[in-house]
């Protein structure tokens, strides 16, 4: 399992933990929810369901980074589809990657 920092222009850490743990926008928890379960108020099942689909997204990025040697990354270099979800996505900077054991 993989451990993400990010950091914003001031190399400050805003985010340091699992990648389970980031946080997403309730907005598009809701828009999802509604879209794939046409439920506006999602139950345990349909938002776990949804944060699982989300965060997948984002773990792909993340992983064909890896795939190419970078443990560091710029917020730029992931694709806006895969990172416009997360909650800290206009003051992320920098990303680095390290394994949760590490």
């Amino acid at each position: 399992m993989k451990k993400i920092t990010l950091l914003n222009k001031e190399e400050r850490v805003i985010f340091h933990d699992k990648l389970i743990n980031l946080p997403l926008k309730e907005k598009v928890i809701i828009d999802k929810s509604i879209f794939y379960y046409n439920d506006p108020a999602p139950c345990y099942i349909h938002r776990s369901s949804i944060v699982k689909k989300l965060l997948y997204k984002f773990q792909v990025s993340l992983e064909e980074q890896l795939l190419e040697g970078k443990r560091e990354l710029m917020w730029s270099d992931i694709p806006l589809e895969n990172r416009e979800f997360i909650d800290l996505d206009n003051i992320v900077h920098k990303v680095i990657i390290k394994d949760y054991n590490s």
